[in-house]
């Protein structure tokens, strides 16, 4: 995918972590944990592939710097979605042990924290247990959303496009 991992110390992650709302309901100690976790802070340059359609690895990923956008293989110039810092992407893949049903690229040079079982067996319990309940919200936000009125102009009393919240 040309990517690297991103050499931060704890401390520099944390800041990162600090400014992501996703985090914000985690604790101070267990924000420390994911910030221990900086070897999988992984950089991607403008137009990477960071998740590619019918991969099978198994991780989710947190944007914590930059965009991306959301593609499919069969509507390859159609932008499904634009991710900002704080999206969390690939969970339904990692929740159900199913191929990538789209790609994500970076829109610019962001930073991601891949999140995959080794990190899982690495946090504590109670960590995991607050993190799973963040991706059923997170789910389920998104399930709303799809399910609120839209058209293709944001129109019929929603200014939220058609598809978004798709990733």
């Amino acid at each position: 995918m040309g990517t690297k991992v991103y050499n931060k110390t704890p401390q520099e992650t944390l800041r990162l972590i600090n400014n992501i709302p996703f985090f914000e309901s985690f604790t101070k100690a267990e924000r420390q944990e994911f910030a221990e976790l900086s070897n999988e802070l992984i950089e991607y340059s403008d137009k990477m592939a960071i998740v590619e359609e019918g991969q099978t690895d198994m991780a989710v990923f947190i944007l914590l710097k930059g965009e991306a956008i959301v593609t499919r293989n069969d509507l390859p110039k159609v932008i499904i979605n634009t991710l900002t810092s704080g999206a969390l992407f690939g969970e339904v893949s990692f929740l159900t042990q199913t191929p990538r049903t789209t790609n994500i690229f970076a829109k610019s040079d962001a930073k991601v924290l891949k999140l995959d079982q080794k990190v899982f067996e690495k946090i504590s319990p109670a960590t995991r247990e607050k993190l799973k309940d963040k991706f059923i919200t997170v789910l389920v936000n998104r399930m709303s959303e799809m399910n609120s009125p839209c058209s293709p102009e944001g129109g019929n009393g929603s200014d939220q496009p058609c598809g978004k919240g798709l990733s």
